[in-house]
């Protein structure tokens, strides 16, 4: 619902355990604005479309960055994957992906994470987010291409 940093939460739970509920967390929980609780019930009960549309939008994202990247030659791509918001690729002969993050910044002005930031396993990947207009994505993949 693109409330990122409310710090908000909630609980489904038999009515017969509220009172053991709010006995455990009463010392653990600061209390939430009431702004902020108005304002998340207003997203669970009306804010369906908007996360549809941020869903859309990201899985269109996804979608023309690996098939723009599945067609650059030299570009090592895993499995496609069927959710997420990054598309994680490697450059073949290419074994420092922060030195190739740094290099794409500086001759692109594309800003990729190194894969080792995301475990020891994806040490050799680059990460791109595609939550931007299809616009900017192919922009971003075509300043890399020409680098």
């Amino acid at each position: 619902w693109a409330m990122t940093g409310w710090r908000m939460g909630w609980l489904t739970h038999p009515s017969g355990v509220a009172d053991q509920l709010g006995a455990m967390t009463q010392y653990i929980n600061s209390g939430t604005a009431a702004p902020i609780q108005a304002g998340a019930v207003a997203a669970i009960r009306q804010g369906e479309p908007l996360v549809e549309d941020i869903r859309q939008r990201i899985r269109t994202g996804l979608d023309l960055a690996y098939d723009r990247l599945a067609r650059i030659p030299g570009v090592i791509l895993p499995r496609k994957p069927r959710g997420g918001m990054y598309a994680f690729f490697a450059l073949e002969g290419e074994s420092d992906a922060r030195q190739a993050c740094a290099k794409i910044l500086e001759t692109a002005r594309v800003g990729l994470a190194p894969g080792h930031l995301f475990g020891n396993s994806a040490a050799a990947f680059l990460r791109m987010c595609v939550c931007r207009d299809s616009g900017q994505i192919e922009t971003a993949l075509e300043r890399m291409v020409a680098a």
